[in-house]
């Protein structure tokens, strides 16, 4: 069973300033508590400080990182579901994400796509 969207922990990694003017928006209105860095480092850096998401939600192409090496930094310090949105189709990152066990949605992803992904990512880090 899902937990209730206000329950639900979500860490954005996006360096798109209007990609999350928006995601602040919708996430806000499905009732998610997001919080937002626009960088690898500074994703990491929040986790570090304590922040426990119960998903990452991550771009692939960051400035700083790639979104699996944000991955991995951020689960040297807690155990997390990981979602990545990319327009990267090639099939030797498709089996790297997988082997690290993240979902991935291919851009353009819908917000009603992300929601879903988010709540069965969710769902498995309660069961958890």
């Amino acid at each position: 069973m899902a937990p209730p969207r206000n329950e639900t922990h979500l860490l954005v990694v996006e360096d798109s300033d209007d990609l999350v003017a928006i995601w602040k928006i919708l996430f806000r209105e499905a009732g998610f508590k997001a919080r937002y860095a626009s960088t690898g480092r500074a994703a990491i850096a929040l986790v570090e400080q304590g922040f426990r998401p119960d998903v990452v939600l991550t771009d692939y192409y960051l400035p700083d990182k790639t979104g699996l090496e944000v991955i991995e930094g951020i689960r040297a310090h807690a155990d997390t579901q990981c979602l990545m949105i990319t327009g990267n189709k090639d099939v030797a990152f498709a089996e790297a994400a997988k082997s690290h066990g993240v979902r991935i949605l291919h851009k353009p992803a819908k917000f009603d796509e992300i929601e879903a992904c988010i709540q069965a990512l969710a769902s498995a880090s309660h069961a958890r």
